[in-house]
């Protein structure tokens, strides 16, 4: 799966997006408290404060309050916990900093569940592949500020809401008591997206 830029699109996309985080209060701090002292290689922004931050600056979309998770190639085992942040772990090690109302979740690639569950590489490309709809295969490179991942960029300019792997928009609909057509009609209809059904 391609994770270069959409013709024409992408680079407006990196733009918006830098923008919108640079001017978030606590970003700065985010990075280079957080981010940079506890992770080697490569670090994305993944999920709605990509997605829903670009939903927003394009189409207007009204956006519930996000929370900042961030993959990374390795997060250090021993977590340097900066001041100010209060600091939990999850069942699997990874620490959530909150501070303000503001949360932020660190985990390695390698604990994403498709990549886990399937013993496979720990890549951006194997993570995207993984992801339950095609909105969500699309991440922002914390480094080269570029937002990347086709797939989940032109979901976003169609505005249309489409399974990406349906084993794990079963194991999603699942865990949230409803079905992939449920969780897929409840999601796009909070961004404004039309959703195509899934003939689960």
């Amino acid at each position: 799966m391609a994770t270069g830029p959409a013709p024409a699109k992408a680079e407006q996309l990196s733009l918006l997006l830098t923008k919108r985080l640079e001017a978030h209060p606590l970003w700065n701090e985010i990075i280079g408290k957080i981010i940079i002292p506890n992770t080697k290689g490569k670090v994305w922004l993944i999920g709605g404060s990509v997605s829903r931050v670009l939903c927003e600056e394009l189409y207007g979309t009204k956006m519930e309050k996000f929370d900042f998770d961030f993959i990374a190639e390795s997060v250090n085992k021993k977590i340097e916990e900066p001041k100010s942040w209060k600091i939990d772990y999850s069942k699997f090690g990874n620490p959530t900093f909150t501070r303000e109302g503001c949360e932020v979740d660190l985990w390695p690639i390698s604990d994403a569940s498709w990549i886990k569950n399937n013993n496979i590489e720990p890549s951006i490309e194997n993570f995207f592949g993984g992801v339950p709809f095609t909105i969500q295969a699309m991440a922002y490179d914390i480094k080269e500020k570029r937002v990347i991942g086709n797939l989940g960029i032109k979901a976003l300019i169609a505005r249309r809401f489409v399974v990406n792997n349906m084993t794990s928009a079963k194991e999603e609909s699942k865990r949230k008591g409803t079905t992939v057509d449920q969780r897929m009609e409840y999601k796009a209809k909070s961004m404004g997206f039309t959703f195509v059904p899934s003939n689960e």
